[in-house]
């Protein structure tokens, strides 16, 4: 919640800091009792958000769910939408010890700020000096690191597998949550479309003559990553640019995506707007670089642009189709 309220502070009022500037006060109702404020805990929390993102999915079978992968734990229950606004379980929680705290490691790990209680642990002088060389960093290649993780995802599945069978009700939908089920490390995606925006390269020899503006220039789709593309979660790419006219005063990005690899112009079938984003751009000379980049999420992109003369930033979030 606290993401998606910084999310939108920053759209609608890019100039206040959220973190110095903005207090968050979370109400409860007073009637509640005290027993009533105890059942909110995280599971629940987790269950209430799940629910109103399945209002008005048209669910065939209004059951989901819940795997919440936290810090030490895996903890799962399945529920049942009543009403559309009310909340039933269908199986009890269950789950088991192999959440994040479970593996502990990861690519690059730096013993002295993550377990520097480990360095009187090495007795060996010969290794110390080498931990030494290396500032007590050690780098853990990939075969490694899938076999710390693979325990402990094969574990989850197992869990799911049962909570599943346990419920003997059809299952629609499945919601990962939990501080596990964020980290950039365990989670990606590959994208099913390529994104880009819309470019204004030199109009050159074999280019379409009618495709020419400005004398000079040609509307083209330059592409920044290609569908198929494996992500991490909230991985960014960016792009540097600048005016192309010394009096030029706003860059105007126009984002597209289309399902094939790439596109040679924004008007190729196939290819769709997917949103706009308008940076101002102070001063009159070529070289005021402005950094574009776009941040891919679980469910949205941030479209981002930075004035690097300035450091004035511009936000857009749009929906991941």
């Amino acid at each position: 919640m606290g993401k998606v309220i910084k999310d939108i502070i920053d759209i609608r009022w890019p100039k206040v800091n959220y973190f110095e500037n903005v207090l968050l006060i979370i109400t409860v109702p007073a009637e509640f009792s005290d027993k009533a404020k105890a059942i909110m805990i995280v599971s629940e929390a987790a269950a209430i958000y799940c629910m109103k993102n399945l209002n008005g999915q048209n669910l065939e079978v209004p059951n989901f769910m819940i795997v919440d992968c936290g810090g030490g734990t895996v903890d799962l229950t399945t529920r049942k939408l009543v009403n559309n606004d009310q909340l039933g379980e269908i199986t009890e929680r269950a789950g088991d010890y192999c959440g994040r705290d479970d593996q502990g490691l990861f690519y690059v790990l730096d013993i002295q700020e993550t377990i520097p209680i480990l360095e009187q642990c090495v007795t060996d002088n010969k290794i110390r000096e080498t931990l030494e060389e290396n500032e007590w960093i050690v780098e853990i290649d990939f075969e490694t690191m899938k076999s710390i993780f693979e325990p402990v995802v094969q574990k989850i599945f197992c869990l799911i597998k049962a909570q599943l069978e346990n419920a003997h009700e059809t299952c629609s939908a499945m919601f990962l949550v939990g501080g596990f089920s964020e980290s950039k490390k365990e989670l990606n995606k590959s994208l099913v479309s390529s994104y880009g925006i819309k470019n204004t390269p030199k109009w050159k020899e074999g280019d379409p003559v009618h495709r020419k503006i400005l004398g000079v220039r040609i509307y083209k789709f330059h592409r920044l990553v290609e569908r198929g593309t494996k992500m991490d979660i909230n991985q960014e790419v960016t792009k540097s640019v600048k005016p192309v006219f010394p009096d030029q005063n706003a860059i105007l990005y126009e984002l597209y995506y289309t399902q094939e690899n790439d596109a040679e112009y924004c008007d190729d079938p196939g290819v769709e707007l997917l949103g706009e984003l308008h940076i101002d751009l102070p001063g009159s000379d070529l070289d005021r670089y402005v950094l574009f980049g776009m941040t891919f999420g679980k469910i949205e992109i941030d479209a981002t642009s930075k004035n690097k003369q300035i450091c004035q930033s511009y936000k857009l979030l749009l929906n991941l189709n």
